[in-house]
Order: structure tokens, then sequence, then C-alpha cells
């Protein structure tokens, strides 16, 4: 699997993430193919290399070539969802410019079907922003990671004024996400590139067993004195033979609960999407036994698993671990038993084959049948040399 971790040191801009894209190499014929499937018109797109304090980086330059008017959400959506471009670029474009509205909406007291989008409407940042989609799509990325967003200072003109910098839509937009300021009286992250960053990236630190392909670099079109100012898109993948993925451990020691209610804990934290749950014996402080809980989930259900834990236990107390999780690729296998079709797993290391039966599929013939759970487990091995086709 692929992945992308954009450098936001120097800040972000739409251009910049593109450019940055291209630069890892992005066919450009199919990738203008694709742009030419936007149903807008007006625009051409240049490309050139420039550098950057001794750094040589992608700029990509959008032309505007005709008047482009002051654009509503709705006629964004029209724009994207008329065009010819795959369903998940659309989806993904559509959040980005979701984001916009509802920032600009926050900051100027409306609504997001009201405001307009004045530059951020621009035909240069609907470029902008599908393209970006269009180049991740392109390479094929399954996640996007990010760094904390370089942040400059000062005032800035705009539509409505004076306005200091960053603007508040730019602010809006990364609530939530880690940023740090530079001593520069210049505006280094824009609306568009927040945008995009808030919509698609993670700031989770990089799995340490990713490999780094390539590099890509993509320029602004301001020439800072201070830093570079560049965007750094590093091109990373999982060894072919592993998955990656991120969890989250809970855990909490008990010694005060009745022992019968354990059971019940399992199965709602189960219900509630935990991967796995376990229980350990412990010996605790004055030497009373205990039990630690632990309990394995994905990183979006950690407040519902601790809320679960909260409730379901007389624990005070809870401990959390971010942890990143490698797993062999797996699939489901089937094989035909006396008493009908038997589902299994079978997994791949170093040229081994691993297949085991599900458990519960076993113990529910098993019950069912009134035999033995192992001769269950001896059916589904021998059944293992003529496996069904899916």
């Amino acid at each position: 699997m692929s992945y992308i971790y954009f450098d936001c040191y120097s800040g972000v801009a739409g251009d910049m993430l593109l450019a940055s894209l291209l630069d890892l190499g992005v066919d450009r014929d199919l990738w203008l193919s694709s742009l030419k499937g936007l149903a807008v018109e007006g625009y051409d797109v240049s490309f050139d290399r420039t550098e950057r304090h001794g750094i040589y980086a992608q700029q990509v330059i959008v032309e505007v070539t005709e008047d482009q008017p002051h654009r509503h959400l709705k006629d964004i959506k029209k724009i994207i969802n008329d065009s010819q471009i795959p369903r998940e670029v659309k989806n993904n474009a559509l959040r980005i410019f979701t984001f916009l509205a509802e920032a600009e909406a926050q900051v100027h007291g409306s609504t997001i079907d009201k405001v307009h989008f004045h530059e951020v409407g621009a035909v240069d940042a609907i470029v902008d922003i599908v393209g970006v989609c269009l180049a991740l799509d392109r390479l094929g990325i399954t996640k996007v990671y990010s760094s904390p967003i370089g942040l400059g200072r000062g005032i800035s003109k705009c539509d409505h004024g004076p306005m200091p910098l960053p603007p508040p839509a730019t602010l809006e937009l990364l609530s939530g996400c880690l940023i740090h300021f530079h001593e520069i009286d210049t505006e280094l992250a824009t609306p568009t590139g927040a945008a995009i960053i808030r919509a698609l990236a993670s700031f989770d630190s990089i799995p340490d067993n990713f490999t780094m392909l390539k590099t890509g670099y993509g320029a602004g079109a301001k020439i800072l004195t201070e830093l570079p100012n560049v965007v750094r898109a590093l091109l990373l993948e999982t060894p072919k033979n592993l998955e990656t993925d991120r969890a989250v451990i809970l855990e909490t020691n008990i010694d005060d609960m009745n022992p019968e209610i354990y059971p019940h804990v399992i199965k709602k934290l189960i219900e509630q999407g935990a991967m796995d749950v376990f229980l350990a014996p412990i010996i605790m402080k004055k030497g009373r036994p205990g039990v630690m809980l632990s309990v394995l989930c994905p990183p979006d259900l950690e407040k519902a698993m601790i809320d679960a834990v909260y409730d379901e236990t007389s624990t005070l107390g809870i401990r959390l671990s971010r942890v990143e999780r490698l797993k062999l690729p797996r699939k489901v296998i089937k094989v035909k038993t006396p008493w009908g079709v038997l589902k299994g797993k079978e997994a791949r290391w170093k040229g081994n084959i691993r297949r085991t039966p599900e458990f519960e599929e076993c113990r529910r013939i098993s019950e069912a049948e009134g035999i033995p759970l192992q001769e269950v487990y001896k059916a589904f091995y021998a059944a293992l040399s003529d496996p069904l086709k899916d």
C-alpha cells in the first residue's frame, strides 16, 4: 500500500501540494487529460522548475483566461458532479469544498449555502483542489499524513479589506490540527491548502516500518528570504508481504468487581467494535489479586470504548496506548464438510501457508450436530485439499 506524507514546515497552499505530487512522477499527460473532464473552462495549466534556497522544485501555474464568477457551494458541487472524473476524486474534492464553505460561513456569520468563495471559488482553486485529488488517485494513495502546518503573521489585503494573518478562514480550517508559527510577516498557509490538509490528512506519526520511495518538491509563488517556500511530499510504501494499521489499547487494573461480570463486559465491548478484549491475572498493590482488562480498538472508536469500560466496570482510571499493527495479508476460504460449508482464514508468510477454521462456525456445527468440536476441526483440515471457489 502507498501513502503520502506532506512536510508543510514552510506552510501550505493548494498549488504547492499539487506541484509536490506531480513532482513524484504523476504522468502529466494523463493528469491533464483527466483534468479536462472537469466541467469548467477559462484556464490554462503550465509547469516550471524553480529554485528555492538551493532546492529545485516543481511549480504549477494556473492562468485564468476568462473572467470567473464568485461561486457558491452549490455551483462548485455542480461543476464537480458534472465532471468526467472518478467518483472517489469527486467525493474528496466535495469534502474539501464543504470544509471551505463551513469555515467561510463561521467567519462571516453566514450559512454554507449563502457564502460565496471569492478568491477560493476562482478556477485556479478548483483546479488545485481537484488536481490534488486526481494526483492522489493516480499515485494509488490509500492514506495521507501531514506534518504540523507552518504559519506566518502580519496583515494582508483581501476583498473585505485588511485581514490579520493567518486569515480567519485558515485558522478555522486548522482547528484541531497541529501548527507552529514562524516569525515571518507573510501568509504561509492559505485557506485552500488548509482545507486540503484538513479534509484528507492525518497528523498521526508515520509508522516505523514504511519505506520511503521518493520525495517530491512543490514550490509556492512567493520567494522568501527566511526559508524555502516549498512543500515536500514523501511517497511511502509498506512491505509487500505485510499490512499495517493503527490501533488504541485501553488497559485498566480491577480488584473490586464481581468476576461474573467480566464475560458480559467482553461481550459488550466486542459488540461495540473492539478488535480484541482480553483479561490477565495480576497481583496489585498490598498483595491483592486483580485482573487487567485490555481492549484493542480502532482509533475512531476510542471514546466509545472508554465510555463502555467506565459504564460496565468498577474502574476509576484507564491507560491509553496508541500502537502500530503489522498484519499478514489474509483472505477468507471456504471448504465443504459433511455438515455444510465451513469458513476459515488463509495467510502467507515466507512461502508458508497458514489456514485455520473460524472457531464460531466450528462451535455452531458442533452444537447443532451434537458432535465433538475436534471432529469439526478435523473435517476442515481434511477438506483443505479441495477448497471452494468464490
